[in-house]
């Protein structure tokens, strides 16, 4: 088990690397967008057009991604080649047809954006190549996980990011393309990732098909799709019905501070990228359930140590020198009140990614959309009856309660399909801490920042005294 363990830590310590590194060169477009566009109106559109692209990846996707790491066999060279194959080329095909779709209607079907001043045919035009370009990349990045070659994965990614951000500056911030400029760098970037992949693609593409293949593969990974569809609506649904109930520039104001919370969303997204493989790879073992449950008590306490630091110095650092000017533009801190809530909708969806491993294992991924579906119906239901009277705090407040649903609910079966013995008790204290300097930091601000430091140290002490007094934790890791 502690081999295990510390497998998980390694591949969770490579993609983590990267993408912390990739991850705040991203993040660095946040300040840099809230001075460099025209205003909130533009960078809310922006944000909803990025919306629309990622329900087109999981579109794209067809569920092909999760059914290759079901069907790979590392063991059988010949077999994996005819999922990888039938995987990727089923996805290019539907990717492709989408998109000419696509394009149809943006020609036939013209729109005018309010902040926008190019073409918004021009703009959306060029958007829909982004998400045809990803979906080239995702079989290849999928084969890199469940070959481990978490290096190879981690490179390419942060290389991508690193052209992404160096384009937006010379685009946005050096030949004042505006959106365009966004989306311009998106394109070139996502074509780099592809010239980037290519050798490895190269290797293992054969212009065929398995039709029997294809089917089962099929099988298992559509009835993920609603759940992929579900998730991408938890995460990206508020920012269109933001803008339908208000306007471009409260929009533009969530996602400026929604993005603030990219430390909470940076862990959760690392873990998941090791977590599929590590549990996939290690559910044989007779440990394997006393292992899962161990990994949720660690996992808790992360999450409570980043919910306490970011809640604690947020707004010290939306107020650091940028340019002259703050980090974040003064017009966009009347959000910084929904950070908050936003760590603690991620935090709950990290705990829904811990309790599906069960469902992979046992091949019952068919409640995923149970759960999901769910949630994405509470997060509509909610924003609509939030957001007009309480604008983007209510859209905050749907996306916390939505994630926290989807993962009651998944915990509900999951102690029937694969119950674990998790360490409940220790569990919700690490939450009651967190929970705990949060009231206290809310009741007496404004604090100095000695005292704030002075919180968040001794708030980290008491998580490490927890899980001190966790001796099987300790136990495992030593041996």
């Amino acid at each position: 088990m502690a081999l295990s363990l510390r497998s998980l830590a390694s591949d969770t310590a490579v993609y983590g690397l990267s993408t912390i590194a990739g991850r705040f060169l991203t993040f660095i477009l946040t300040p840099f967008y809230t001075h460099y566009l025209s205003g909130p109106s533009e960078y809310g559109h922006i944000a909803t057009i990025y919306a629309v692209i990622a329900f087109m990846n999981i579109a794209y996707s067809f569920g092909f991604d999760t059914a290759f790491m079901r069907f790979y066999s590392k063991d059988n060279v010949g077999y994996s080649q005819q999922v990888y194959n039938t995987a990727f080329w089923s996805i290019a095909g539907i990717s492709l047809s989408i998109t000419f779709v696509a394009s149809l209607c943006i020609i036939a079907f013209p729109l005018q954006l309010e902040g926008i001043y190019t073409s918004a045919t021009t703009l959306l035009l060029c958007a829909a190549t982004i998400p045809f370009l990803d979906a080239l990349m995702i079989i290849p990045y999928a084969h890199l996980r469940m070959e481990r070659r978490s290096k190879r994965f981690a490179l390419t990614k942060f290389f991508i990011i690193v052209l992404n951000v160096s384009l937006n500056i010379l685009f946005v911030g050096t030949l004042h393309y505006g959106a365009l400029g966004v989306i311009i760098s998106g394109i070139l970037s996502s074509a780099f990732g592809v010239v980037l992949l290519l050798p490895d693609m190269l290797l293992w593409l054969r212009l065929r098909i398995s039709s029997p293949l294809l089917i089962d593969m099929l099988k298992f990974g559509l009835p993920t799709v609603p759940a992929a569809f579900s998730t991408i609506a938890l995460q990206l649904l508020d920012r269109p019905i933001v803008g339908i109930l208000t306007d471009s520039r409260n929009v533009g104001i969530y996602q400026a501070n929604y993005r603030l919370a990219l430390p909470m969303m940076m862990f959760i997204s690392v873990f998941e990228t090791a977590w599929k493989p590590f549990y996939l790879t290690n559910a044989e073992k007779p440990e394997a359930k006393k292992l899962f449950a161990q990994v949720l008590t660690i996992f808790t306490a992360v999450c409570a140590i980043i919910f306490i630091i970011v809640t604690l110095f947020m707004s010290d650092i939306v107020a650091l020198p940028f340019r002259g000017a703050s980090f974040i533009h003064p017009q966009y801190w009347s959000g910084l009140h929904i950070i908050p809530l936003i760590l603690a909708g991620y935090w709950f969806n990290g705990f829904y990614i811990q309790f599906s491993a069960g469902f992979h294992i046992t091949k019952q991924t068919k409640y995923l959309p149970i759960a999901m579906g769910t949630a994405a119906v509470t997060t509509v239901i909610l924003n609509f009856a939030l957001v007009p009277q309480w604008g983007i705090t209510g859209a905050a407040i749907a996306m916390m309660l939505s994630y926290c649903v989807a993962a009651c609910i998944l915990l509900f079966y999951a102690r029937r399909i694969y119950p674990l013995d998790y360490e409940w008790n220790t569990i919700a204290l690490l939450i009651g801490l967190a929970l705990s300097t949060f009231i206290v930091f809310t009741l007496f601000s404004p604090l100095t920042l000695l005292l704030k430091i002075l919180m968040g140290i001794t708030s980290i002490v008491m998580i490490s005294i927890l899980l001190l007094r966790k001796k099987s934790i300790i136990h495992y890791l030593k041996r």
